[in-house]
Parts: structure tokens; sequence; C-alpha cells
């Protein structure tokens, strides 16, 4: 079963996060008229003390640092933090991380994250916000829902991981940057945060937006086009097969913990491919070291699977050709080959889950690296 939701947590942190440097992200698409009404807003509050620390932070971290810790939180309106016991293992490290270079600790960095989101919550008057959007806000779940259930998304993610044993969340946020999608986790729950759909600026309006929130959050657009305000809201948030594909991408970053946790040595076993690959873009610097590096492309591998599945075996050749032309992550339809054997052996009931191919996917893995 797989639940779509609008987080209240989430919302007000990509409200937030737009009066910051983090807002600037994919700024060259047309934005969703919920994020233009969302900017209008909130413009008043720009300046709110409560903007302070964010700024700070997003000068050095990214988008997916805050929606990881919001998962954590308490529900509105105190957003409570949670007990720094109970955070997964690698959202405490980099919490731990960010919090020894702010020169505090991760309790005072969480307790100060929790009461600026509070304090804006109330200054700016986000449930009155969201109550006078709440059609378009409806819309967009709704949209969301036609997507999860139009691909058989929770039979294809059992299917392929074997059984989950936590809630699968999507969040849809037309706040958040066009394009974008994060799979944070907590405790219970695990989420596919997407964010709208790419749409061009259509040229009589592209000078207009341009600029809509300036570095540490000054709103400088002067001007509010009454149609893109007034157009139907999910213009931008129509979800298609790249939004599907999103979803299980950012799912399996959840699901594929239960794999690493049981294949623990897989990653230091196969680090020599690290250095074969002639990674570019913005790979090598998104994810820095070979375990980031290895559960990313196992997640690309079952993302072009599964577009192989509902796209057709063309489809998914031609999303392996892009990682590859693009990334340069030549050993990505080697992983490819192998979990597409592990989902026919699967069927054929040689498998339970997916946890149980580690030591297959291990052996391909080192293979191509001895003939590379």
């Amino acid at each position: 079963m797989v639940e779509v939701r609008l987080d209240d947590r989430l919302r007000l942190l990509s409200a937030m996060l737009l009066f910051t440097a983090q807002g600037s992200h994919q700024t060259h698409f047309a934005p969703h008229p919920i994020r233009i009404r969302t900017l209008e807003w909130l413009a008043p509050h720009s300046g709110h003390s409560s903007l302070r620390i964010f700024r700070r932070l997003a000068e050095r971290v990214f988008i997916s640092f805050f929606y990881s810790l919001g998962v954590q939180l308490g529900a509105a309106p105190d957003f409570a933090p949670p007990d720094e016991a109970v955070l997964e293992p690698d959202i405490m490290t980099h919490l731990e991380r960010v919090a020894k270079d702010s020169g505090c600790s991760s309790t005072y960095l969480l307790n100060e994250l929790s009461e600026s989101m509070g304090d804006f919550y109330s200054a700016g008057r986000l449930p009155a916000l969201w109550s006078a959007t709440s059609a378009a806000w409806d819309s967009v779940r709704a949209g969301a829902v036609r997507a999860v259930d139009s691909c058989g998304l929770a039979t294809w993610l059992k299917s392929f991981f074997g059984p989950v044993n936590f809630r699968l969340v999507v969040v849809p946020l037309a706040t958040s940057p066009p394009s974008m999608g994060f799979g944070p986790r907590n405790s219970s729950e695990g989420y596919a945060i997407i964010g709208p759909n790419c749409v061009s600026r259509p040229g009589s309006e592209a000078g207009l937006w341009q600029g809509l929130v300036r570095g540490r959050g000054e709103v400088v657009a002067s001007k509010t086009s009454k149609t893109w305000v007034e157009e139907p809201f999910d213009y931008a948030l129509s979800f298609d097969a790249s939004t599907q594909t999103m979803m299980v991408h950012e799912f399996s970053h959840s699901l594929i913990r239960e794999f690493f946790g049981r294949n623990p040595d897989l990653a230091h076993v196969t680090s020599a491919i690290n250095a074969k690959l002639p990674l570019r873009g913005y790979f090598p610097n998104m994810y820095p070291e070979w375990p980031l590096r290895l559960e990313e492309i196992i997640v690309r591998a079952v993302q072009t699977l599964f577009q192989s599945d509902h796209g057709g075996e063309a489809a998914g050749r031609r999303a392996l050709e892009a990682q590859v032309s693009e990334f340069g992550l030549e050993v990505l339809p080697e992983v490819h080959r192998a979990l597409a054997d592990y989902a026919r052996a699967k069927k054929a009931g040689d498998y339970g889950n997916l946890s149980e191919f580690g030591p297959e996917l291990e052996k391909r893995l080192l293979a191509w690296a001895e003939k590379s």
C-alpha cells in the first residue's frame, strides 16, 4: 500500500526554503502557481528572524538535509524535535557534521530548527494560506493518487524488493523545485517527496519571473501574472511516467537499506570499481564516496528496470544509455542485467527478497571490475 499525503511539515519547510539560497533551484522553469501564491503570501515575512538559521544552513547543505530532518519532526504547530536515539544512523551522522560546522551541538540545532519552524508557521499564517489554496493542493494530491494507482506502484515495489515492513508515503510538493525528488525515511515510514514537473516558461512571460527570489531571500518580482495564478493549478503537476519513475527511485533509497544491512561488506569488497568509472556531471560531487555511489547506482538500475517494465525495453535501454552518457556510470548496464536476472529468478521462486541476491550481485560486480 502506498499512501499519498499532503505533509504540513514538508509544506512549511519547502515554503521557508524559498527564501534561502536553496530557493533558486530550477527557477529557469515555470513556477507552479502554488509556489507563486506562496511567495506572494509570505513576502511580507521574508525578513522574519526565524529564517536566519535556514539561510545560514542553506549556504552549506542541500534541500535533502532539511527534508530528511523534517520527516523526523512532530506535527504542526509545534514540530517537536525527535529523541536523537531514534534517528537513523546516517541522518544522525549528517546532523552531527552540520552541527559541528555550525559550532553547536546536534540537540541545539534540532531545537533551533524546530522552534524556527513553529515561529514562521505562526507568523506567516500558514494554515490560512493552505486553506486559501486547498482546492489547488487537493488537485495536486489527486494527480499523485492517479499516478500511483495507474502504474500499480505498490505491487511493483513489493514484487521486486519483497515484503515491505514500513509505510510508503508519496508527498507531492508543489513548492519544491521542479523535477526534483527526495527519499528520506524515519523509523516507520519511507517517503517519495516529488516536486512538480518541469514546464517551460512561455516566451511572453519569460522575463516576468526571473529572480522571483534572489539569493538570501529578497523578493524581487514586482508584478503578478493574473493568468498564471488563475489557470488550472495542476498544469505543472500533471504526473506522468517520469514522475512515476521518480517515485520508484526515491522509494528505492528507503527499500535498499535492508539490502545493505544484510550485505554490509558489499561496498568495501567492490570499492575498486570506483576508480574505473569516468564519473562526470553532478554525480561525483553529489555522491562523493563509494558507498553512496554504489547505492545510487543500484537505485538507478532499479529505476531503469521499472522503465523497461512500464515503457518497454526500448525505453529502459534509452534510460540506461542516458545515464552512462551523462554521468559516466559504465557499470550501470551490468547492474541492470544482474537485477533483471534477479527479478526473473524471484518470480520463479528462487529468491524471497532482494537482500538474498547480495552475494550474486557481488560476484557480478567483481567480474565486471576484473574485465574493465
